[in-house]
């Protein structure tokens, strides 16, 4: 859990993260008289921006890799809300169950994935098991998989090798699907990103059938005090899509002053 400092700073990636968004983050800190400072993070790289205070208790926002290599250095760890057992579809299985929307999902390293007796043609929708972006969720064919197998997970500098652990599930299409975010508890903001599959925003479309039921599973268990919580609508039923380590989710239409107060209110609190 999060050792709650006397004061922090947000360390903000100007790059690659949407001008809105940067823009919208910076004006919420300082409308909250928090603290930012703005880096330039080099994709895929090991190593965190030199000019990070590492005196200070930061707070990450920006890629997957800043979060990542936050994550990697004790001395920025604290101010990356994740942990990487908590944060994988194995966990949330075994702590939601049936209310996971990929319950009937098989776990298989990508070498022992390759091996199955699988019909070719069959289609599979495929993720990595934990938060780390390795590849997006997609739906692929036995034999796609296959060759994608052949052509990548060899490389060395590949981000999905043969040891990777891998979720597949029957490919399954909801009839919605929303972001929450939540904090110690709450829920702070929320969005409508999809719907049938395709990208439909809307932040006013948010049942209240839907709240209940991220409320009732953050009642039950949160991989973290702050995360965000993305939910299915599939036959009449809402589930659980998957978790997100916040410092690197996109916010989509969720008014971001609300959720920047609750994550500072936390450790002011």
């Amino acid at each position: 859990m999060v050792n709650k400092p006397a004061a922090f700073c947000w360390v903000l990636q100007k790059n690659l993260t949407p001008v809105k968004v940067l823009e919208q983050v910076k004006s919420a800190l300082k409308a909250q008289g928090v603290d930012y400072q703005e880096v330039i993070v080099i994709p895929f790289s090991n190593e965190l921006p030199q000019e990070i205070d590492l005196g200070k208790f930061n707070v990450f926002y920006g890629s997957t890799t800043l979060m990542m290599n936050a994550y990697q250095n004790e001395q920025t760890r604290q101010g990356v809300f994740y942990e990487p057992e908590a944060f994988s579809m194995r966990n949330y299985l075994k702590q939601w169950g049936r209310e996971v929307f990929n319950v009937d999902a098989q776990f298989f390293t990508f070498q022992e994935l390759v091996q199955q007796d699988l019909p070719d043609k069959h289609q599979w929708f495929i993720r990595p098991n934990g938060d780390t972006k390795a590849f997006g969720g997609t739906m692929m064919s036995f034999e796609q998989i296959k060759d994608w197998y052949r052509k990548i997970a060899h490389l060395p500098e590949s981000v999905v090798q043969p040891s990777t652990e891998i979720m597949i599930a029957p490919p399954k299409i909801p009839a919605k699907e929303w972001r929450c975010f939540v904090v110690n508890k709450q829920i702070k903001g929320t969005c409508r990103y999809a719907w049938e599959g395709k990208l439909a925003v809307n932040a006013q479309d948010a049942p209240d059938a839907m709240l209940a039921f991220v409320q009732n599973c953050i009642e039950q268990y949160t991989p973290h005090p702050i995360f965000v919580m993305d939910v299915a609508l599939y036959e009449g039923a809402y589930y659980l899509l998957e978790c997100g380590c916040m410092n690197s989710t996109g916010f989509y239409e969720t008014p971001i002053p609300t959720v920047i107060r609750a994550v500072n209110d936390y450790f002011r609190s």
